[in-house]
């Protein structure tokens, strides 16, 4: 932990890991009402599966182990 009215890199971190769960989550709602208006014709099947590997590499970019 920082000293009282002082930030340090560790606090600067976590911030910003906040900050990108938020925009993340925010991104995450525009597309859900977004993707039903978009037809990806015979792609979609590969629009899912960029998807999930877009989700699963976040995940794994956002916790420590």
């Amino acid at each position: 932990m920082s000293e009282k009215m002082k930030l340090n890199k560790e606090d600067g971190v976590k911030m910003l890991k906040g900050l990108g769960i938020a925009v993340g989550g925010a991104a995450m709602a525009y597309l859900a009402e977004l993707l039903p208006m978009i037809d990806f014709g015979q792609y979609d099947k590969v629009a899912m599966i960029i998807g999930m590997l877009v989700v699963n590499v976040s995940r794994k970019f956002l916790t420590k182990n």
